[in-house]
């Protein structure tokens, strides 16, 4: 449960040579969220002089509250888009703003401080899944954002929200499990307002010059290129879930998908890859991650004979359920602490300068590193649209999936500049092979309705 601990109020300052963490510790004494319109940020109490917490009706006319103000106000430059940014050109960047006033590090340290952030925009994207996912991500311009909070609610002016999270305090799973526990609470769309004494939000600014805005606009060039190359989609795939997956497969579904993902890759590319799965390590004290590797001589051996035409479906479907018995195994025991990823990431980090070890040299160590296929799971995700992730390697592909009882939703992102890649075409071909795997599964094991 630790890293619940570490859900609010932390951010990711950048540093030269390696960031580091500003939060308070738990509990934290901090009361506030920080509000973004318009690239403009704002403070806003959760709670009254008193020390009673503000119902929805007072967060409500707060927020309303801060539109109003906006709409006079003299706006100041998009400071927030710095955070976009590389980590060094923005550690500069940051380094240079702090030294043109004093009031820019109260302000930083308003916003560093903040629960969280939730970015109010002043554009919708309409029903195009796709173009919200990409909203989450970046915006359309990375504009009203502070992307150093680790989490960030961003809401469209037609209402609809999502979460964007900066990964390093804790996995996603955490702020997943808490926003789904959030969005079975009941909501009113006429919430009534306390007529407590509450006090305004306040308006939180920063002082530039010449520098600071020419930092500006060399960071939205650069973001600008960033947010043109990421080619992401969201798949809703209705036709079954993961109730269908133990009926017909008999398996792990979460296995079952590792097995999809291979074969889609398989099936497009024509080659297996490396591939990363998250495995969770919370059973231990201050437990993260560990590296469930998906690819294994069982996954190829099922991708190659989902492939081959020779085989009957109750040789193919034995594939599936030694390659889905392997992974299964694997992320039990990663989960136990037992997997190598984490202990050899510790080990070549103990190495002093000028030490090292043959194994951190071999190329097929190196290469067996590079995740093409990047993929993780959260919650079923009743409660989400979808969800997803970047790409780790600029030829690769981020996955990230919802694994619902009657649909499974996946988030894929790769790059445009990459020849070898292609987010609308690998959605295609998971499609194909769901409903291939579903086919040989129904072949050995008889039909099964949805539900």
């Amino acid at each position: 449960m630790y890293q619940y601990t570490r859900l609010f109020g932390y951010t990711r300052i950048p540093q030269h040579g390696c960031d580091k963490l500003a939060y308070s510790p738990h509990p934290n004494s901090i009361k506030y969220i920080l509000i973004t319109v318009k690239n403009q940020f704002y403070i806003l109490d959760g709670y009254d002089q008193n020390g009673i917490r503000l119902t929805a009706g007072d967060i409500e006319k707060q927020l309303n509250d801060i539109i109003a103000d906006v709409e006079k106000a003299q706006l100041d430059p998009p400071v927030g888009i710095l955070t976009s940014d590389d980590r060094d050109s923005w550690t500069m960047s940051r380094e240079r703003l702090l030294a043109v006033s004093p009031q820019n590090r109260e302000t930083l340290t308003f916003i560093e401080n903040a629960l969280f952030a939730v970015s109010l925009d002043d554009y919708a994207t309409g029903t195009d899944l796709d173009k919200f996912l990409g909203n989450i991500f970046h915006g359309l311009d990375g504009h009203n954002r502070w992307f150093d909070k680790e989490i960030s609610i961003i809401v469209d002016s037609n209402g609809r929200a999502g979460m964007h999270g900066e990964h390093s305090p804790c996995d996603a799973l955490i702020p997943a499990f808490a926003s789904e526990w959030i969005l079975k609470e009941p909501t009113s769309l006429n919430a009534q307002i306390s007529g407590r004494p509450i006090p305004p939000p306040s308006r939180i600014r920063f002082i530039t010059n010449e520098q600071s805005l020419k930092d500006i606009r060399a960071t939205e060039g650069r973001t600008k290129e960033l947010i043109a190359d990421s080619d992401a989609t969201i798949l809703q795939f209705s036709e079954y879930g993961t109730s269908l997956i133990k009926k017909i497969g008999k398996c792990s579904p979460d296995a079952y998908i590792q097995m999809a993902l291979q074969l889609a890759y398989y099936q497009l590319h024509g080659r297996v890859v490396p591939t990363y799965e998250t495995g969770t390590t919370r059973k231990f004290l201050r437990g993260r991650t560990e590296t469930v590797r998906t690819l294994s001589v069982e996954s190829k051996a099922f991708v190659e004979g989902m492939m081959d035409k020779s085989l009957s479906a109750q040789q193919k479907y034995d594939r599936l359920q030694a390659a889905t018995k392997a992974h299964t195994n694997y992320s039990i025991d990663a989960s136990n602490g037992k997997g190598c990823d984490r202990h050899l990431l510790g080990l070549r980090l103990l190495l002093q300068k000028g030490e090292s070890h043959p194994i951190f040299e071999e190329p097929i160590f190196a290469k067996s590193q590079e995740w093409l296929l990047s993929t993780s799971s959260l919650t079923s995700g009743d409660y989400f649209n979808g969800t997803g992730f970047g790409c780790v390697y600029p030829n690769g592909y981020g996955i990230n999936y919802l694994p619902g009882a009657r649909i499974l939703k996946f988030g894929i992102e790769s790059k445009f500049s990459s020849s070898e890649t292609d987010s609308k075409a690998i959605k295609e071909s998971l499609i194909k092979v769901l409903r291939d795997m579903r086919n040989i599964c129904e072949q050995v094991n008889g039909k099964h309705s949805k539900l």
